[in-house]
C-alpha cells in the first residue's frame, strides 16, 4: 500500500468480496497412443478417468445443459444457440441426444423416490392437472408433502390411476381409512336421529347412525374393491373405516376382491395413549389386545419383559379422571379398553 505515514498502526485487513462469473469453454485434445500388435489387434492409450466415457463433451458442460432445459426451462433451439455463442462446438442432434439418451440413473432415482418418501411421511396429498398435446389427453399427477414431491405423466386423472402410482411397486396390502362426507356427514348422523328423539352415542358400529354412515360410503368402498381387483387382486385390505360390519362386508359381497380384514384404530392409538401415560417410548412396548370391535381390553401392556399395569394404576390413582379408557374392574386390576363409553 503507497504512502503510508511512518506513525501509521497497521490494524489488519479489511475484506472487500468481488462476485463474477467466467463462462468460456475448456477444451482438450488427447494424443493417445496407439499400437498395432502382430496378431492385428489394436491397442489404444485409454482415458483419463473424468472424460465421461464414449462422450466428447465433459461433466460440467452436460451438467450446465441438463440444468439450463430442466431446471431453467431453456428450449433446446435457444440452448443450442446459447452453447455456440459460447464457444461450444455441437449440433442439434448431439444436444438432443445429451437430453434424451442415457438417463438411467435419473428414472432409477425417480423411481426410489416415493417408496422411500412414503415409508418417513405422515401423510400424502394428492393433485393432478389434465392437458392436451398433440392432440391427445393426459394427465400430470403430484404426490407428495412437505419433504418430497414426485410427479407422474399418465392417460388420465381417475382414482384407479393415482391407486396404481401411490402402491407402485407394492400389491401386498391396502390401509382404508376415508371418511366420506367428512366431520359436516358425521354431525348429520347424530342430529337427524335427535330430532326425532333418538341420541346416539357414537352412530359408526350399528343403528340408524350408522346406516346413514353405511349408505354414503359403501358405494366408495364398492368402487376401491373393484380398483383393488383390476389393480392388486391378491392384495388384503385392511379396513378402519366404520361402521366396521357394514364397510367390510360390501366389499367381500359387492366385488371380485375377497381379503378383507376389518380393524379399529382405537387398539393403535390406545397403545399410544397408554405409553405417554406411563411416560414410555412407544416404540418399547410389548403389548396384546383381545375382545371385539370398540370392546376390547390391554391384556399384556410390557416393556422388555417389565408389566406396566402396576405403574399405569399408579397414574390413575394419582389422577383417578386421567383417562376414560382405563377402568377398574372387579377383580381390582386395572384393564385398558381400547375404545371409551360413547363407543361401547
Amino acid at each position: 500500500m503507497p504512502a503510508v505515514p511512518p506513525e501509521a498502526i497497521f490494524k489488519g485487513y479489511e475484506d472487500f468480496v468481488v462476485q463474477d462469473l467466467v463462462l468460456q469453454p475448456r477444451v482438450v485434445r488427447y494424443r493417445r497412443e496407439r499400437w498395432l500388435t502382430r496378431e492385428g489387434q489394436d491397442l489404444v492409450a485409454p482415458l483419463p478417468a473424468d472424460v465421461v466415457p464414449g462422450s466428447h463433451y465433459g461433466p460440467d458442460l452436460i451438467c450446465f445443459i441438463l440444468h439450463q432445459y430442466h431446471h431453467q426451462h431453456v428450449t433446446q433451439p435457444l440452448l443450442l444457440e446459447q452453447l455456440r455463442q459460447l464457444g461450444i462446438d455441437i449440433s442439434a442432434g448431439e444436444l438432443s441426444r445429451i437430453l434424451t439418451e442415457g438417463k438411467d440413473a435419473f428414472h432409477q432415482e425417480k423411481a426410489e423416490l416415493l417408496p422411500a418418501a412414503l415409508a418417513v411421511s405422515a401423510y400424502v396429498q394428492v393433485d393432478d392437472t389434465g392437458a392436451r398435446h398433440q392432440g391427445h389427453n393426459g394427465s400430470c399427477t403430484h404426490i407428495g408433502n412437505e419433504l418430497f414431491a414426485s410427479f407422474a405423466s399418465t392417460e388420465s386423472k381417475s382414482r384407479l390411476n393415482f391407486l396404481e402410482l401411490l402402491r407402485r411397486p407394492h400389491t401386498d396390502y391396502v390401509i382404508n381409512e376415508i371418511a366420506v362426507g367428512g366431520r359436516e356427514a358425521v354431525n348429520l348422523d347424530f342430529a337427524i336421529p335427535r330430532s326425532y328423539g333418538l341420541r346416539q352415542t357414537i352412530a359408526d358400529t350399528l343403528g340408524i347412525g350408522g346406516i346413514f354412515r353405511a349408505l354414503r360410503t359403501i358405494p366408495v368402498m364398492i368402487g376401491i374393491g373393484q380398483d383393488m381387483a383390476e389393480l392388486c387382486p391378491d392384495a388384503l385390505l385392511l379396513n378402519y373405516t366404520n361402521p366396521m360390519s357394514m364397510i367390510p362386508w360390501s366389499v367381500y359381497a359387492g366385488t371380485p376382491t375377497s381379503k378383507v380384514v376389518g380393524l379399529c384404530h382405537s387398539i393403535r392409538d390406545t397403545q399410544s395413549t397408554l405409553a405417554g401415560l406411563v411416560g414410555v417410548p412407544e416404540e418399547e412396548i410389548s403389548f396384546v389386545t383381545a375382545g371385539v370391535n370398540h370392546q376390547a381390553f390391554v391384556l399384556r401392556f410390557e416393556r422388555g419383559g417389565e408389566d406396566l399395569y402396576p405403574r399405569l394404576a399408579a397414574v390413575v390413582e394419582a389422577d383417578p379422571p386421567v383417562d376414560p379408557k382405563v377402568d377398574r374392574i372387579v377383580t381390582r386390576k386395572y384393564l385398558a379398553r381400547t375404545a371409551g363409553n360413547l363407543h361401547s
